[in-house]
């Protein structure tokens, strides 16, 4: 068979692959997000606010016109992409086994990069406005802030975080909730016996030595590489708690293959995937920054 259509099957072969891997799998975060195609490099997101009913008791009641706030939130995309060199000869082998050990290593690339994004927007400052230049930080925006940085993540932090959601009237009682941590973090709830002893709760919250739900959330585990989902800015770590909806993840152009052939290598071609995503946080009450300080 001659080279060229090698390439063409083993591109074929790679990403039929792919998506069916990622129909089948998911990231950690993606279940918590609203997802939506875009066109352009931005793409607006319009949320409504809390609708407050007023009492119109009087006999011909002038009508109130009620203040719903309706905003728009610019989500900007970036490209993404991986540039694989691969042998000629490896290429054959790859055909044979595409589910083989570049593609799991690829896969987890794709959920990491889409679980980084994502967090990055939860904390991330928003533009706003008809046309999106209006620039307001996460703290103007409503994010709350809970401070772990001298406690680790306790039972006490914990109910912190719901008593700052209640009374900014967020409904965690019907809508999913996430916590996003790395393995210190979770440490300081495994240590926590109202979390994990049957005493203090009839949750079975343990699943392979491994805390899965806190107070009603949902855990997510991140690793500490190089360049971590949970920044690190300052010694200090950016932790942080959503509500299901609270970020929209947005698709200019999903993820494609492409074979090419570089002159400058010898029966070498690069494997070149790429995508073009985004994401915005839709409210601010609905995130919660968690500081952490990382064990060295």
């Amino acid at each position: 068979m001659p080279l060229d259509s090698v390439d063409e099957a083993f591109k074929i072969d790679f990403s039929q692959t792919f998506h069916e891997l990622a129909q089948q799998t998911d990231t950690r975060l993606s279940p918590f997000v609203n997802n939506v195609v875009v066109s352009g490099d931005s793409y607006m997101v319009d949320t409504v606010g809390t609708v407050d009913l007023q009492s119109g008791n009087n006999q011909h009641h002038k009508i109130q016109w009620s203040n719903v706030p309706f905003t728009r939130r610019k989500l900007m995309v970036e490209r993404v992409y991986a540039a694989i060199p691969i042998e000629d000869l490896d290429t054959k082998k790859m055909s044979a086994d595409p589910k083989g050990p570049l593609m799991r290593q690829l896969m987890n690339g794709w959920h990491r990069k889409k679980d980084t994004i994502i967090a990055r927007a939860a904390l991330a400052d928003v533009y706003t406005g008809r046309n999106g230049t209006t620039l307001v930080t996460a703290s103007t925006d409503g994010v709350l802030t809970t401070d772990c940085t001298s406690t680790g993540v306790t039972y006490e932090k914990l109910l912190e975080i719901d008593r700052k959601w209640i009374n900014a009237d967020v409904d965690i009682m019907s809508t999913p909730t996430v916590l996003a941590v790395t393995g210190d973090e979770h440490e300081d709830m495994m240590l926590e016996v109202e979390l994990t002893s049957g005493d203090f709760t009839r949750n079975y919250v343990i699943e392979k030595g491994q805390v899965t739900q806190a107070l009603g959330h949902q855990i997510v585990r991140f690793g500490t590489p190089a360049s971590p989902v949970l920044e690190v800015v300052s010694s200090v770590r950016q932790c942080f708690a959503m509500t299901r909806g609270a970020v929209t993840f947005g698709v200019l152009k999903d993820v494609s293959f492409e074979i090419r052939k570089p002159d400058e290598l010898l029966d070498t071609q690069v494997l070149l995937v790429q995508a073009t995503i985004g994401a915005v946080r839709n409210e601010g009450k609905l995130v919660q920054k968690i500081t952490t300080t990382p064990v060295a």
